[in-house]
C-alpha cells in the first residue's frame, strides 16, 4: 500500500474517531425500532451504558422509536450495542439504525432524556 493510500485510510479513520482525555472514542446515533416504549427499555439502556462506560443519552421519540446517542471506546460500544439488540424482558427490538457521528458533545455520563 502506498503512503498516500495509508494517509487516506488514516484520515477516514480519524474523521469518525476522536480522542477525549487521551482515549480514542467513537460516537454513534442509534435509532431502535420495535416494542421499545413502556417496557423499561430506557432504564435498561442506562444501566448497560454505565456498566460499559458509555456516555450520552437515551430518549423516546414520538414515532414510538427510541434514540440513543452513545460515546465510548470501540470495544465498550460493541458490547453495549449487543445488549441493546437483546433488550429487556417484555421488549422486542426489530432493528437498529446505527449512524457514526463526527460532531458530538463530550457527555459526562449517560442520562435518560424526557
Amino acid at each position: 500500500m502506498s503512503s498516500e493510500n495509508v494517509l487516506t485510510v488514516l484520515n477516514l479513520y480519524f474523521k469518525y474517531h476522536k480522542k477525549i482525555k487521551g482515549i480514542l472514542m467513537i460516537a454513534k446515533e442509534i435509532i431502535v425500532n420495535g416494542k421499545v416504549q413502556g417496557v423499561g427499555f430506557r432504564i435498561y439502556c442506562q444501566q448497560y451504558a454505565r456498566f460499559h462506560n458509555i456516555k450520552g443519552y437515551v430518549q423516546n421519540l414520538p414515532t414510538l422509536q427510541v434514540k440513543i446517542i452513545a460515546l465510548g471506546k470501540n470495544d465498550d460500544m460493541n458490547k453495549f450495542i449487543k445488549k441493546i439488540r437483546k433488550g429487556p424482558n417484555y421488549c422486542w427490538v426489530y432493528n437498529l439504525e446505527i449512524t457514526e457521528l463526527t460532531d458530538y458533545e463530550n457527555y459526562e455520563n449517560f442520562i435518560i432524556k424526557y
